[in-house]
């Protein structure tokens, strides 16, 4: 089975929080848009808000360098949690836990190889672009 999610899409709000373990967990939002065709024949586009967790340094490091509106370059799973809200009704919370982020130019600026020019260097990346950051296998809890 497979729970791998890809996102591209623009970084909204962010904060920063601490799990009890005392890691850092940077918690932002991330806006994906969806264009098509309407019934009418107007083109339509949807915005899909993500809540994304970034935990220990990855989490740092997105505090330290996601820019409200900058494009933002994500993988990561899904994460299913079930709780209950003050007037006791049980909901569900659906968010993605990052791997690999990638913070892209907003300019569509490029390097000398023709790569996006993003600010976070791995050049031994096994992905298709060459500049993630994949924390240590570290459990935050």
């Amino acid at each position: 089975m497979i729970n791998k999610v890809i996102l591209l899409g623009r970084i909204g709000k962010k904060e920063l929080k601490s799990s009890k373990g005392g890691a850092s967990i940077c918690k932002l939002s991330l806006a994906t848009d969806r264009s098509y065709i309407d019934a009418q024949g107007k083109s339509t586009t949807k915005t899909t808000w993500h809540n994304v967790n970034l935990f220990s340094k990855l989490g740092d490091l997105a505090m330290k360098n996601a820019e409200i509106g900058a494009l933002m370059y994500v993988e990561g799973y899904i994460v299913n949690t079930k709780i209950q809200d003050p007037d006791g009704t049980e909901k569900w919370l659906h968010c993605v836990t990052a791997d690999y982020i990638k913070f892209l130019p907003r300019t569509g600026r490029v390097d000398e190889d023709g790569e996006p020019n993003g600010n976070i260097a791995r050049p031994d990346s096994p992905h298709p672009f060459k500049t993630f950051y994949q924390p240590q296998d570290v459990d935050p809890f």
